[in-house]
């Protein structure tokens, strides 16, 4: 294996810690450091589904204008197996961040 190979999976082994992290936080009720733990996951990956958490963060925070990019920007991202499979969800999120 190649060495730029092994840091491409070192970096999504740690963009998924920080995303689980980022849930984890959400769910003792630490917002503010789950935002913290998502951000940097969508710095390292740029993926969606990071940028998804992001916004969903927002949201609870009433970060409403972020939360609304965030998640306008995360379900443009065609093809991505997550935020397709929580489209809806996401969908409902980004409806009562622009209201």
């Amino acid at each position: 294996m190649s060495f730029l190979f092994l840091l491409i999976v070192a970096g999504g082994a740690q963009v998924d810690a920080l995303i689980a992290q980022g849930i984890e936080l959400r769910q003792e009720g630490k917002n503010e450091e789950a935002l913290i733990a998502f951000r940097k996951a969508h710095e390292l990956s740029g993926s969606p589904r990071a940028l998804a958490q992001v916004g969903l963060v927002e949201v609870a925070l009433g970060h409403w204008i972020d939360a609304e990019t965030d998640l306008a920007n995360a379900l443009v991202s065609a093809g991505d197996p997550w935020v397709e499979q929580h489209r809806d969800a996401l969908n409902g999120a980004l409806r009562s961040a622009g209201a």
